[in-house]
């Protein structure tokens, strides 16, 4: 708990660091995620349980932004009634298997706009750079297993902003999202497709 109070204030002392610096931006967005790699190995099926809220400020320039973001997303995934052995190989379980995987984001953040802020268009691509809180759940029966743990996470993203005003836009983006192994917790992959308003506060 003590790395997660430590992250969220470092988080939220970007922007009020930032505000008296030129314009600044909120986005909304619903995002849906599939699983990469090892996480499409738990975790195949795509999931529509997500969000994010992400701050953008321009103190800069008028091309780059910084801020920060932070989301969820809800894997899930029922598997057939069957047996299943341990990867360790110690012990074997039949029944019916409910899987899931809960990500918390939560990362800092700059991104580079290829068009200025007059443009009605302004497609974007960056980088952002954190930790992902990770908790993975397996149900079978009467038996309950889960794991939780902190990953240093890295997120390249790529977008577009549509203008419907100075104050409103909307925002199409998707992002790849990589949480490194730890001691007891494989790494993490996953891809989100997000839609979304971008407005300013």
């Amino acid at each position: 708990m003590k790395k997660l109070y430590i992250s969220f204030l470092l988080l939220i002392s970007m922007p009020v660091c930032m505000m008296a610096q030129d314009i600044s931006h909120l986005t909304l967005q619903y995002s849906t995620g599939v699983g990469v790699g090892s996480t499409a190995d738990y975790v195949s099926q795509m999931s529509f349980r997500g969000f994010s809220l992400d701050y953008k400020n321009f103190g800069i320039s008028d091309k780059v932004a910084v801020g920060f973001d932070l989301g969820w997303n809800t894997f899930f995934q029922d598997k057939d009634y069957a047996s299943y052995t341990s990867k360790d190989g110690e012990t074997t379980v039949t029944g019916k298997q409910y899987r899931y995987i809960n990500t918390f984001p939560m990362l800092a953040t700059a991104d580079y706009f290829f068009q200025n802020s007059d443009s009605y268009i302004r497609p974007f691509a960056g980088l952002g750079v954190g930790t992902i809180h990770s908790i993975k759940t397996l149900d079978m029966g009467l038996y309950t297993w889960e794991s939780t743990d902190w990953h240093f996470g890295l997120k390249p993203q790529a977008g577009v902003w549509v203008g419907f005003d100075d104050a409103t836009k909307l925002t199409l983006s998707a992002e790849y999202l990589y949480g490194f192994k730890t001691k007891d917790v494989s790494e993490l992959q996953y891809l989100t497709f997000n839609l979304g308003f971008v407005f300013i506060p």
